[in-house]
C-alpha cells in the first residue's frame, strides 16, 4: 500500500512537473513576444516623435504662409481701394463725356430717323395684318365657291334621271417607282434650253439594298420546290455532294478585288503621269533655258564677227579675214561637238557633273573663260535643280494622294475584316448546312451591292452617251446649215454602233440651202379659238412627271409669250380669252388633284412665274432694275395687266393654302412620335413616373407609321426633305419655300406643344432633354437646306422653351430666370407645365406650390393681351404669305416648245 501511495504521489508530482514545464515554455514565448512588442513600441514612439517634429515644422511654415497671405491680402485691398477710386473717377469722367457727346449728337435729324423707323414698323405691321385679313377672306371666298359648286353638282345629279356615275379617283403621281427623283441631287437647269436632262426611264427603278426583303426572296425560292418527294431527295443528295469551299471562294474574291484595286490604282498613276503638266513644263523650261543661253552666246559672237568683217572690208583685207574666220568656225564647231558629248555625259550622271565641269575648266580654261562656258554650265545646273524641285513637288502631291487613297482603302478593308469576323463568329457554332446558307446570303448581299454599283455606273454612262448624242446631232445640224451635209444614215449608224473603226467621211448630196440666221422676237402666235386646246394640252393634261423634265416654269413662259403676241397685234379680246382660259384651267386642275402635292407645287410655281413675268415686262421702272436692254425692248406696249396680276396673286395664295393643308396632313401622324415620344438617347428616361398610363407610342404612330423599321425623327425629316426636293425641282421661289417651311414648323410646334400640355407622362426632366435633342435635328435640317433660319426657328421657340422649362431648376431663387426664359409661352402654358411636372424617381422633389404661385405673380407683370390668355396654340393659324418679285434671266427668244407638250398650233416668231 505504501508503495502504491508513493507511486501515485510520484505520478502526481510528475504531472505537476509536466504542467509546470508547459507553463514555462508558454511564459518564455510570451516573454519573447513582450520583448518584440516593446521593441515595436519603441520604434513607434520614435516615429511618433519624428512625426510630431514634422507637424511642428509644417505648423510653423503654415503660420508663416498665413502671415504672408494676410500681408498680401492687406496690400491687395489697399491696391483695390486705390484702383476703385481711380475707376470711379474715370467712370464719372466717362459718363460726363458721354452725356456731352449724346447732347451734341441729339438733334432733329436723329429724332426724325427714329420717328421714320417707328412709322415704318407700324406701316409694315398694318400691311401684314391687312394681308392676313385679306387672305383669310380669300380663303373663305374660295371655300364658299367650292361649296357652291358642290351644291350645284348635287342639284344636277338630283335633277338627272338614271344611274349614279362615279369617276375614278385620281392617283397621286408621287409613287414609289419615282422616288429616285426625290432621292437624286439633280440641280436645276440654268441654261436657256427647255428640257431638263434627267434619266426618267422607269425600267431602271430599283430599291436600296437595305430595303430588300430577303424573307420574301427566300419565300419565293422556297415556293419553287419540286412537286415530288423523289426529286427533293435527289436535290438534297446533290447539295450534300457539291459542298462549297467557302475559304477558297473568299480568298479568290479577295484576290480578285485586290487585283482590281491595284489595276485602278495603276491606271490612275498612269493617267497622272500622262497628264502631269509639271514634269513636261520643267523639261521644256530646262530645254528652253539651254537654247536661249546658246542663242545669246551665238548672237554675241556673230555680232563681233560682223563688226570685224565690216572693219576688214573698209581696210581692204576682207577676203583673208573671211578665210581666217572660216577656219576659226571649223575649230569652234569641233570644240562644240566635244563639249556636247561632255554635256550629255554630265546629264546622264548628275553626281559627277561638277567634277567634269571643273576638270574641263582646268584643261581648257582659256576657252571656257573666253566663251562663257562656265556660266552656261552653272545656268544649266540651276535649271536642272529647278526641274528636280518641280519633280519633288509633283512626287509629294502624288504621295499625298496615294496616302489618302491608301487610308480609304485601309478603312474599307478594316470594315470588311470586321464584317467577315462577325460572319465567322456567328457561323463557328453552326452546322455545315447553316454555314452554307449564311455564305449564300453573304454572296447574295455582295452581288446585289455590286449589281447596284454597276447599274449606277451604267446609268451615268448612259446619261453621258445621251448627252454626247445630243451634242453630235446639234453639231450635225450646224454643219448642215453651214453647207456641209452629213448623211443621216451615217449619223444613226454612229449613234447606235459604238464599235465603228473609223468615222465616215461627210458626203455631199448636192447643193444645199443655207439658212439665214433668224432673230426671234420671243413670241408664240396662235389662232383665235385655240385657247382651250392650248390649256388642255399644257395645263389639264400635263403630268408632273413630264413637267419635272422641262425647264422650271416653262408653261408660264409659253403663256406669257402668247400674251406678248396678243399685245404685239393689239388684240384685247384674245388676251382676255387666253388669261381666262388659263385661270379656269388652273382652278380646275387644282380642284381635281388637290391631294397631289406635286401637281399643286407645279402650278404654284407656274402661276408665280407668270406673275413675275407680267411684272418684269410690264414697263414699270420698279421692275426693270435687273433687266437687260433686250428685255426692256420686249416689254408690253399696249396692255396694262395690273388687274390680272392681282387675280394671279389671289390664285397663287389659294394654291399656297391648299399646298400647306396637304403638307400638314402628311406630316401630322409623324409629329408626336418624332418630337415627343422618340428617345434617341437610351438610358436617360429611367423608370416612368408613378401614375402614368403606360402609353409608349401614340395611336397615330401605330395606325399610320410610314416605315416600320425607321426612326420617327428620321421619317419626319425624310418627309420634309422629299417635299423640299419637290418644291425645288418645280422651280418654286426660295423665299416662298422658306415661308412654306415656316408655316410647317409652326404646325409642328403647335401640335407637339398642345400634346405636351395634355399628357402628364411627358412632363419630366428626362423627357425635356429628349425633346430638346429631337428638335436639334430639325434646326440642323434648316441650316443644311439654307432656309430662312431665324424666321423658321422662331416658330419653334414655344416647344423649345417648354423643353427648357422641364429641364430648369425650380427653386424660389429661379423664379425670375424661368419667367425670362419662357418669353414665347403664355402664363397659362407655363403654369400648366409646372402643375403637370412629375418627378421621375424618389430622389427628385416635386415642384413646390409656393414656386408656382411666385411664378404666377411674376407673370402678372407681363402686358396683358388676348394671346396671353390662351392655353393651347392655334393649329389652324396661317402666316400671311408674300410673293417677292423674282425676275428671270432666261431670254424669251431662246425658249423652245418640246414635243412632249404636243402644241403644234403654236408658232415661234
Amino acid at each position: 500500500d505504501e508503495v502504491s501511495k508513493t507511486n501515485t504521489e510520484l505520478r502526481n508530482y510528475q504531472n505537476e512537473v509536466n504542467e509546470l514545464k508547459n507553463k514555462m515554455t508558454a511564459f518564455k514565448a510570451m516573454e519573447i513576444e513582450i520583448k518584440n512588442l516593446n521593441n515595436l513600441l519603441i520604434e513607434k514612439n520614435k516615429t511618433i516623435a519624428k512625426l510630431e517634429e514634422d507637424v511642428k515644422v509644417e505648423r510653423d511654415e503654415k503660420m508663416d504662409l498665413i502671415h504672408e497671405q494676410e500681408k498680401y491680402k492687406e496690400e491687395t485691398e489697399k491696391h483695390r481701394e486705390l484702383w476703385a477710386l481711380e475707376t470711379a473717377k474715370l467712370r464719372k469722367e466717362l459718363e460726363n463725356i458721354n452725356e456731352i457727346v449724346k447732347m451734341n449728337e441729339k438733334g432733329a435729324e436723329e429724332n426724325l430717323k427714329v420717328r421714320l423707323e417707328e412709322e415704318k414698323l407700324m406701316i409694315l405691321n398694318d400691311a401684314d395684318s391687312d394681308r392676313e385679313a385679306y387672305q383669310k377672306l380669300l380663303q373663305q371666298y374660295n371655300y364658299l365657291e367650292q361649296h357652291c359648286e358642290e351644291l350645284k353638282q348635287q342639284l344636277q345629279s338630283q335633277n338627272q334621271q338614271g344611274f349614279h356615275k362615279r369617276n375614278v379617283s385620281d392617283i397621286s403621281s408621287i409613287s414609289t417607282a419615282d422616288e429616285n427623283l426625290l432621292n437624286s441631287d439633280l440641280p436645276e437647269d440654268h441654261g436657256y434650253g427647255s428640257v431638263r436632262s434627267i434619266t426618267s426611264n422607269s425600267s431602271h427603278t430599283r430599291e436600296k439594298l437595305e430595303n430588300i426583303d430577303w424573307k420574301i426572296v427566300d419565300g419565293t425560292n422556297d415556293s419553287q420546290t419540286p412537286s415530288t418527294n423523289s426529286s427533293s431527295e435527289a436535290n438534297a443528295k446533290h447539295d450534300t455532294e457539291t459542298k462549297i469551299d467557302v475559304g477558297l471562294v473568299l480568298k479568290l474574291q479577295h484576290k480578285l478585288a485586290e487585283v482590281e484595286r491595284e489595276k485602278m490604282r495603276m491606271q490612275k498613276r498612269l493617267d497622272e503621269i500622262d497628264m502631269s503638266p509639271r514634269t513636261e513644263k520643267a523639261k521644256n523650261d530646262a530645254d528652253n533655258a539651254v537654247r536661249i543661253s546658246e542663242l545669246e552666246l551665238c548672237n554675241s559672237q556673230l555680232k563681233a564677227q560682223l563688226f570685224e568683217l565690216q572693219n576688214s572690208i573698209n581696210e581692204g583685207t576682207g577676203l583673208s579675214k573671211l578665210h581666217e574666220q572660216l577656219q576659226a568656225l571649223q575649230h569652234e564647231l569641233e570644240r562644240k561637238t566635244e563639249e556636247v558629248i561632255q554635256l550629255k555625259s554630265v546629264l546622264a550622271n548628275q553626281t559627277n557633273n561638277m567634277k567634269t565641269i571643273l576638270n574641263s575648266k582646268t584643261r581648257t580654261g582659256e576657252y571656257i573663260n573666253e566663251d562663257g562656258e562656265l556660266a552656261q554650265a552653272y545656268e544649266t545646273q540651276k535649271t536642272i535643280n529647278k526641274q528636280l524641285e518641280l519633280e519633288l513637288q509633283d512626287e509629294k502631291s502624288k504621295f499625298k494622294a496615294h496616302e489618302k487613297e491608301y487610308k480609304l482603302e485601309i478603312e474599307k478593308l478594316r470594315e470588311d475584316n470586321e464584317r467577315q469576323q462577325r460572319i465567322l463568329a456567328a457561323n463557328l457554332t453552326n452546322t455545315p448546312q447553316s454555314q452554307g446558307e449564311a455564305f449564300m446570303q453573304h454572296e447574295i448581299t455582295r452581288l446585289t451591292t455590286e449589281n447596284l454599283d454597276l447599274l449606277d455606273k451604267n446609268d451615268t454612262l448612259t446619261e453621258s452617251v445621251r448627252k454626247l448624242k445630243k451634242q453630235m446631232k446639234l453639231f450635225a445640224k450646224k454643219l448642215k446649215e453651214a453647207g456641209l451635209d452629213l448623211d443621216d444614215a451615217t449619223i444613226i449608224e454612229n449613234d447606235t454602233n459604238s464599235n465603228a473603226k473609223a468615222p465616215v467621211a461627210p458626203s455631199r448630196v448636192g447643193p444645199t440651202i443655207r439658212k439665214k440666221e433668224r432673230e426671234y422676237m420671243g413670241m408664240f402666235s396662235f389662232r383665235s379659238g385655240d385657247e382651250n386646246v392650248i390649256m388642255k394640252q399644257m395645263v389639264l393634261e400635263l403630268k408632273p412627271r413630264t413637267a419635272v423634265a422641262l425647264l422650271p416654269g416653262l408653261p408660264a413662259y409659253i403663256i406669257f409669250m402668247c400674251i406678248r403676241h396678243t399685245d404685239y397685234i393689239n388684240d384685247e379680246d384674245k388676251v382676255k380669252t387666253l388669261l381666262s382660259a388659263f385661270t379656269n384651267s388652273v382652278k380646275k386642275i387644282i380642284r381635281k388633284r388637290h391631294d397631289d402635292f406635286e401637281t399643286t407645287t407645279l402650278w404654284l410655281a407656274n402661276t408665280l412665274r407668270l406673275l413675275h413675268n407680267m411684272k418684269q415686262y410690264s414697263g414699270d421702272k420698279a421692275f426693270q432694275k435687273k433687266n437687260t436692254s433686250k428685255q426692256n425692248e420686249q416689254c408690253l406696249r399696249n396692255f396694262d395687266l395690273s388687274e390680272y396680276r392681282q387675280v394671279l396673286s389671289d390664285i397663287a395664295v389659294w394654291i399656297y393654302q391648299g399646298l400647306i393643308k396637304n403638307f400638314e396632313e402628311k406630316v401630322q401622324p409623324l409629329i408626336v412620335p418624332a418630337i415627343l415620344e422618340h428617345e434617341e438617347i437610351p438610358g436617360i428616361s429611367g423608370n416612368k413616373p408613378s401614375g402614368f398610363r403606360g402609353r409608349t407610342s401614340s395611336l397615330a404612330r401605330d395606325l399610320d407609321s410610314p416605315v416600320n423599321n425607321q426612326k420617327p425623327t428620321t421619317a419626319l425629316l425624310q418627309e420634309l426633305t422629299n417635299h423640299h426636293k419637290i418644291l425645288t425641282f418645280y422651280g418654286v421661289d426660295p423665299e416662298v419655300i422658306s415661308q412654306v417651311f415656316k408655316q410647317i414648323f409652326y404646325f409642328l410646334c403647335a401640335s407637339s406643344l398642345n400634346n405636351l400640355l395634355l399628357r402628364k407622362e411627358l412632363c419630366h426632366w428626362s423627357k425635356g432633354f429628349q425633346i430638346r435633342h429631337n428638335l436639334s435635328h430639325f434646326e440642323m435640317w434648316t441650316r443644311e437646306k439654307s432656309l430662312d433660319e431665324a424666321a423658321i426657328q422662331g416658330t419653334l421657340q414655344p416647344i423649345i422653351q417648354a423643353a427648357h422649362l422641364l429641364q430648369a431648376r425650380k427653386t424660389e431663387e429661379d423664379v425670375a430666370s424661368v419667367c425670362e426664359m419662357c418669353s414665347a409661352l403664355t402664363p397659362l402654358q407655363i403654369c400648366k407645365i409646372l402643375n403637370l411636372y412629375t418627378p421621375v424617381d424618389e430622389f427628385e422633389q416635386r415642384v413646390p406650390v409656393s414656386f408656382i404661385r411666385k411664378v404666377q405673380a411674376k407673370l402678372q407683370e407681363r402686358p396683358q393681351s388676348q394671346e396671353q390668355q390662351t392655353l393651347l396654340m392655334d393649329v389652324k393659324y396661317n402666316f400671311p404669305v408674300r410673293f417677292p418679285f423674282n425676275p428671270s434671266v432666261i431670254c424669251l427668244e431662246d425658249i423652245e416648245i418640246p414635243e412632249s407638250l404636243k402644241l403644234p398650233m403654236l408658232e415661234k416668231l
